[in-house]
């Protein structure tokens, strides 16, 4: 009887379990000293001023919208919310908020990162009364960081609130825009009615000379 050659049959190679891609970048992140001392600077730049919490809210919002925004929806697609007047569209913009263009996109980059700069060190040393300036700065810093990282990380800003009737429709923006507005809006107010206000305080704090 002719001897058998017995082959041993080899063990295949387990594959290696996926993982998110989420899971592989933050969990190691979480365990590392960098999350922690990032997490100290966190809390000790909230004790220096409360709105930075406003600040990191807008950011955070705006940052977990679009990245929902940018995993769920093909460029370009566009889903009815409220009808036709409020759509879901998802679309990358290189220029400014709402579309605006700009020529040196990378002058724009740098001019964005020195504003953030300055709003951030006037919200760290200021201190008053002057507590609807610094909100509305908050806002403004919220909303610049939020579309500054869009355009370091992917060179454009995704933009997926589109509001309109029909043809005439507002350009397509997202909530950083919203919060930069916002904030402008109340800074105008503030210019505009602040002196009235302190012209009245000052004439009915004069004595009636009659």
């Amino acid at each position: 009887m002719p001897a058998c050659a017995l082959t041993a049959n080899p063990k295949k190679k387990q594959p290696a379990p996926e993982y998110p891609l989420n899971l592989l970048i933050l969990n190691p992140l979480m365990n590392s000293k960098l999350f922690h001392r990032l997490g100290y600077l966190f809390l000790l730049v909230v004790s220096k001023s409360k709105y930075f919490l406003v600040t990191f809210g807008v950011l955070a919002l705006d940052q977990i919208s679009k990245y929902i925004t940018k995993n769920n929806m093909r460029l370009s697609q566009s889903e009815e919310v409220l009808g036709d007047f409020l759509r879901y569209t998802y679309i990358e913009n290189p220029g400014m908020a709402f579309g605006i263009d700009i020529g040196n996109k990378n002058l724009f980059t740098v001019f964005s990162i020195v504003a953030s700069l300055v709003i951030f060190f006037y919200l760290l040393r200021t201190r008053g009364d002057k507590k609807y300036v610094k909100f509305a700065l908050a806002l403004i810093l919220g909303g610049a960081i939020g579309n500054l990282m869009d355009r370091i990380r992917f060179g454009a800003v995704v933009d997926f609130i589109d509001v309109g009737i029909g043809q005439l429709r507002w350009p397509v923006f997202n909530v950083a825009d919203s919060a930069v507005s916002v904030g402008m809006i109340i800074l105008m107010g503030i210019i505009l009615f602040e002196p009235k206000k302190h012209r009245e305080v000052e004439e009915a704090s004069q004595p009636d000379s009659s």
